[in-house]
């Protein structure tokens, strides 16, 4: 693979821009262990990018590598390991006790398949869970599922529907 060149300049003291002589992308980034960028990305290819900047090859190693839908999920895999994944659930109907005035249930919901490496974090936001006020969390979290607790201000039995926000690691 052929080294990435860089034009880059530097401003002289009298105020103009004088070139220096094209340098290689390992040779300009160090990082403070004493690591080159190509130490740091292996055996990605970044000779593709072109004449570019720095930002561009190293914004190259986080670029999409998946983007898929599976049933109620919206899936996105990043070339670094990172794998985000949304939608929005519904439950099996809820039966809720009264805890501390509120009236409390729990479900059980699944992440998409052999996705995550690990539990990763989550984020629920619940649109509905009957009448007035509702709010839920997440707890129990695996990289195959969670349970979410929800909440509501009236004695009823039903569905929840919460939007989920899902962030871990594929690789």
């Amino acid at each position: 693979m052929p080294d990435l060149e860089l034009d880059i300049k530097q401003l002289a003291d009298n105020g103009g821009t004088e070139p220096f002589a094209p340098i290689t992308v390992s040779e300009a980034v160090m990082f403070s262990n004493g690591d080159s960028l190509s130490d740091k990305i292996g055996n990605t290819d970044i000779s593709s990018i072109g004449n570019g900047s720095i930002t561009s090859a190293i914004n190259s190693l986080n670029e999409k590598v998946a983007s898929s839908e599976s049933g109620s999920w919206t899936i996105r895999k990043s070339a670094d390991g990172i794998v985000e994944c949304w939608g929005e659930l519904t439950t099996e109907s809820i039966t809720v006790s009264l805890v501390n005035n509120w009236y409390c249930g729990t479900a059980a919901l699944s992440l998409p398949s052999n996705l995550f490496t690990s539990a990763p974090k989550i984020f629920i936001n619940c649109v509905s869970f009957g009448t007035g006020y509702h709010w839920g969390f997440a707890y129990a979290i695996t990289k195959n599922g969670f349970r979410i607790a929800v909440n509501r201000n009236d004695n009823a039995s039903g569905p929840a529907t919460v939007q989920v926000f899902a962030i871990g690691k594929w690789k």
